[in-house]
């Protein structure tokens, strides 16, 4: 797991949750193992039909879990601030995994 003390430095996923997209999400914490069942992005709800890939990532003092999905064609990375308790979308593209 890769880990730096600024997250503003360095060759992060995660740079800044400031220039990231803020989404709404329903997930499922069980046994505190997230599952991801919807986000709201733009305006549209957007089920998950396919999670293709979950990892968590320490920077600094935060732990973020990382999550890649699939909605009606199109791939969505997001992840989850567990010291802010905020969703952000880092990545959309209309090519599915």
């Amino acid at each position: 797991m890769y880990q730096n003390k600024n997250p503003l430095k360095g060759n992060l996923e995660l740079p800044s949750d400031i220039n990231l997209k803020k989404i709404d999400v329903i997930a499922i914490f069980k046994f505190g193992d997230p599952s991801v069942y919807k986000i709201k992005y733009k305006g549209k709800e957007y089920k998950v039909e396919k999670t293709g890939i979950h990892y968590t990532q320490q920077v600094g003092n935060t732990l973020y879990h990382n999550f890649g999905l699939v909605s009606e064609g199109t791939f969505f990375k997001i992840s989850f601030n567990t010291k802010t308790l905020n969703w952000r979308l880092l990545e959309e593209s209309q090519n599915s995994i």
